[in-house]
């Protein structure tokens, strides 16, 4: 009689595989969610940039009247490479729209995981970004574009 008003303690080791199972899923679902997530949430970085930078040429197009035909303070011939961040490699160049000095683009490519990330701005203040693009819409983006290419959004 004392065998049957014994109370269990515990979890079998079935119970436990089962849990850990169930995690395990869950994690392989997750996972790859997370890091496209925290991937995309890189790319506010690689538009901070070039914001900023566009800021920089449109105040040299202010002082000047006509956009600087190399990234400032980088004495470089365009196309210029501004930055190779941890994120993305920038690279301002001067267009050709409207005779030389008048117009320019940025485009800022992903490195190492974010190679599949592009973001590009140019003067007629087209700004476009295309995520997880296996075929890059915006590499023949240019000075002369109006709208973002297709394959891309606006930003």
């Amino acid at each position: 009689m004392k065998c049957a008003e014994r109370r269990q303690r515990g979890f079998t080791l079935i119970e436990a595989m089962v849990t850990v199972a169930i995690i395990a899923i869950l994690t392989a679902i997750a996972y790859p969610n997370y890091i496209n997530y925290v991937n995309k949430s890189k790319t506010s970085t690689g538009q901070q940039a070039i914001a900023a930078a566009m800021a920089s040429v449109e105040q040299t197009y202010l002082d000047d009247r006509s956009y600087p035909p190399v990234a400032t303070p980088v004495a470089v011939p365009a196309p210029v490479i501004i930055d190779s961040g941890n994120y993305f490699t920038y690279t301002y160049t001067q267009g050709n729209t409207g005779g030389a000095g008048q117009s320019y683009y940025i485009t800022a490519t992903g490195n190492g995981p974010l190679s599949q990330y592009s973001i590009a701005a140019n003067s007629n203040d087209v700004r476009c970004v295309c995520l997880n693009c296996t075929a890059n819409p915006l590499s023949g983006f240019t000075d002369a574009d109006t709208a973002c290419p297709a394959g891309s959004t606006a930003w």
